[in-house]
């Protein structure tokens, strides 16, 4: 059959065979190579040619800004708080990524030119500030300051001329100039930034305090590198109570409600404190910190996240707004030029590609003290992770002991170990310490050790429930137990440890997992498993009863009592529940007498104020552990302290409270030592002596300044005796008496101390009082 195709058709269809392929080559083929990028991305797998590439291919320029914006704003332009995949520190370690599933690594110097044509000609939105800040800081990170400042001065005029249904421009425009101002200031042009921050708050409008907050940030900055301290609060003062007054005004019933002030709010009274403190001696001149960040072999770890974090900052993630955050250079270089004096923490923020295979070794009680003008050099280092030998990779135990084994640690005086116990009724994870001074390289622990080790009780779900792995603890032969190595060298640093990322596979190593299998689950075990605690509870007894050598049951009765007693409001509520545990306890020490279980007869004792069980316990079980050449720790001694002190033991009090100062770098308890140095006839002069030797440096809120505290009580006490009794000393003046008789309430009894607070109508007396009875 022949078949004919009149010519005029024959033209059409090869017309619109030729637009097929046309639509494939620009649209369709594009937009496939778009999708398999993506997925590619996706899985980690896309390389930065291959991304780079499909960019400059997009089959259009909506595409192309899409691109841009998912796959380099996300990783090189996102602020520093939400960078990186993990942040590391003193305080905290938070993972923001999936340590399986990496971000592809794009370097900042490729993706620059990207971000050069999102700032000149992408959407206005906020990525577009998140782009034109990131290119900023590239820039003037690699010394080009000035091509920074021109790019951010070109995109405040692109947006002061760019209209925008869905992104108010005002507030993207305004971070841009102040980053040129901020830029500036480094750059000791403070005329021309001190022009564009009051250019910026006289065009706020009076409720736009994301710009106001903003720019009294800047300005603190270019003040304090200017040496104004003054100023500069004076400032913040004056900004913090407008926004005080106009929030009160706009939203009377949320200022009244608990915990409802606004986040720019909350940050200048923070800044506000942190420039009081700074400036209470009245000598102040700024501190610098700069160094390095590098891999151990040398190797410097470009753009990383470096943050210098202030006391009031650590207890919670990191934000934005936090003043001292930078990247290091391609040689690992960070500098702060300008750090108002205090103390600090110093987080980094890392790739999983940086991370993998290292850590950074820090201590949790870790800081950084900075004076009035000092200049700080840190060196700091990534370390590889220390490898473990024995138990791992799913060792099944049967044996009476545990060999604990790893590799040794250049460098290294000691070591610690520790198991990692999992919760039955949710995924919480948390650390038992077995030895925390180990000289050799191996720890061989009975089992029955590790039945008994103290823990932290994990709390259920729902209201008066326990997880079952506070009272079973290592003891469920079912449980896969995880442990982890750290190395300290003499000096009590952390070299390094074998818990990190180990994501690469010449980095894995072996798996730190174990079984211990040497007993079954008995009867009563099952029950706490099953979260019948009140019935394993009299199971416990039962067997206990038939067998009195039986640790183990002895032991699960203890923790059963002490959980029910931690369920308690007040800590002599706890202190009565534990009552009942009591003769368990002195039951167990004769069985164990070298177990951990006489603190917690020391502890109950030192609730109860029963001061003839506390002495013959301590002196039974710590002054001979110390004559033996065993440390005790600085809590006990501590606390140690405190019991004398309410015994009227002034001076042994003092004593032991001063070795706990040496042995605890967070000074928990100066406050403490303060009141009896105050208690024995120390004057206030000395006792301010004593706040800036041992600064609080204790976690969690409310952070206490006991400098600014004792430096505002010797304040009154100043004005008081100033008048027609200005020939008295301050001993004798009336608020002198009150404070001793203040003290001398909190030494006998806390209660009595705290019921009192309320009634003291000087206000530095009371502040100092409040610290005081909240530090106990």
């Amino acid at each position: 059959m022949i078949l004919r195709i009149k010519i005029k058709h024959l033209a059409v269809l090869i017309a619109a065979l030729g637009l097929l392929a046309v639509l494939a080559a620009t649209v369709v083929l594009p937009r496939l190579e778009v999708a398999r990028v993506d997925r590619l991305w996706a899985s980690g797998s896309a390389g930065e040619a291959e991304l780079l590439a499909t960019i400059d291919e997009a089959p259009s320029p909506e595409r192309r800004w899409s691109l841009i914006r998912e796959h380099l704003l996300g990783v090189v332009a996102a602020p520093l708080a939400h960078r990186f995949d993990v942040y590391a520190g003193p305080s905290m370690t938070m993972v923001s990524g999936e340590p399986r599933q990496p971000r592809p690594a794009v370097s900042t110097a490729a993706a620059a030119p990207y971000l050069a044509q999102y700032v000149e000609q992408g959407p206005i939105d906020l990525d577009y500030r998140d782009a034109a800040l990131r290119l900023a800081e590239y820039e003037a990170g690699e010394d080009r300051a000035d091509a920074a400042l021109a790019m951010l001065e070109g995109a405040e005029q692109r947006l002061a001329q760019a209209k925008s249904r869905t992104y108010a421009i005002a507030p993207i425009r305004a971070a841009l100039a102040l980053e040129r101002a901020r830029l500036l200031g480094e750059l000791g042009r403070t005329d021309e930034a001190e022009a564009i921050i009051q250019a910026e708050l006289a065009q706020a409008a009076p409720d736009e305090w994301d710009i106001r907050a903003r720019a009294v940030r800047v300005r603190t900055r270019l003040l304090m590198q200017q040496g104004s301290p003054i100023e500069a609060l004076d400032d913040v003062r004056e900004q913090r109570a407008a926004y005080e007054a106009w929030w009160k005004t706009r939203k009377p019933e949320a200022w009244m409600a608990s915990g409802t002030e606004p986040y720019e709010l909350e940050e200048l009274q923070k800044l506000e404190s942190r420039l009081a403190a700074a400036t209470a001696d009245g000598a102040y001149a700024p501190a610098r910190v700069g160094g390095t960040l590098t891999y151990s072999d040398g190797t410097p770890v470009a753009h990383a996240g470096i943050f210098l974090r202030a006391r009031q900052d650590i207890a919670h993630s990191i934000l934005e707004s936090e003043p001292y955050q930078t990247v290091t250079d391609g040689q690992g270089r960070f500098a702060f030029p300008a750090v108002t004096p205090g103390d600090y923490q110093l987080h980094l923020g890392l790739t999983f590609a940086q991370i993998d295979g290292w850590t950074y070794p820090y201590r949790t009680d870790e800081w950084i003290s900075l004076t009035s003008g000092e200049v700080l050099t840190q060196e700091v280092q990534l370390r590889p992770l220390l490898e473990l030998r024995a138990p791992v990779d799913e060792t099944v135990l049967r044996g009476d002991e545990v060999r604990f084994a790893w590799e040794p640690v250049d460098g290294a005086a000691y070591y610690t170990v520790n198991v990692n116990l999992t919760g039955y009724d949710s995924p919480s994870t948390f650390a038992v310490l077995i030895d925390d001074h180990v000289a050799e390289t191996e720890l061989t622990v009975p089992l029955e050790r590790l039945y008994h080790a103290p823990q932290a009780i994990l709390f259920g779900d729902e209201e008066g429930t326990v997880d079952p792995v506070s009272i079973i603890g290592m003891a469920d032969p079912g449980a896969r137990y995880s442990w982890y190595v750290e190395a300290y060298d003499g000096e009590h640093r952390m070299l390094t440890r074998s818990k990190g990322y180990r994501l690469a596979p010449e980095h894995v190593g072996a798996l730190p997992f174990f079984y211990l299998r040497a007993r079954e689950l008995t009867a009563a075990d099952r029950l706490m498993l099953d979260g019948q605690m009140e019935e394993a509870l009299t199971a416990y007894r039962e067997a206990y009863a038939r067998d009195p050598q039986d640790t183990y049951s002895l032991g699960r009765i203890i923790r059963i009592l002490e959980a029910r007693s931690r369920m308690q409001q007040e800590d002599r509520d706890e202190a009565r529940y534990m009552e009942e545990a009591m003769p368990y306890v002195r039951d167990i020490l004769q069985l164990m007498p070298e177990s951990e279980y006489a603190y917690k007869l020391l502890d109950h004792a030192f609730e109860m104020q029963d001061w003839e069980t506390y002495n013959e316990v301590y002196a039974r079980y710590y002054e001979r552990a110390e004559d033996d050449g065993a440390a005790v720790s600085s809590y006990t001694l501590a606390r140690h302290g405190i019991a004398l002190m309410r015994q009227g033991r002034l001076d042994e009090a003092g004593e032991s409270l001063n070795r706990a100062m040496e042995r605890d770098p967070s000074h928990r308890f100066i406050g403490d030592y303060i009141a009896v140095q105050l208690l024995r006839g120390g004057s206030l002069e000395e006792a301010l002596e004593l706040a800036r030797r041992y600064p609080d440096r204790s976690n969690g809120a409310p952070e206490r300044d006991w400098s600014l505290l004792l430096g505002e009580l010797q304040q009154a006490l100043a004005v008081e005796t100033a008048g027609p009794n200005a020939s008295r000393s301050p001993g004798s003046s009336a608020r002198a008496a009150q404070l001793q008789a203040e003290l001398e309430a909190y030494q006998a009894d806390e209660e009595t101390a705290k019921k009192r607070v309320a009634a003291i109508a000087d206000n530095a007396l009371r502040a100092f009082m409040e610290a005081l009875i909240d530090a106990g």
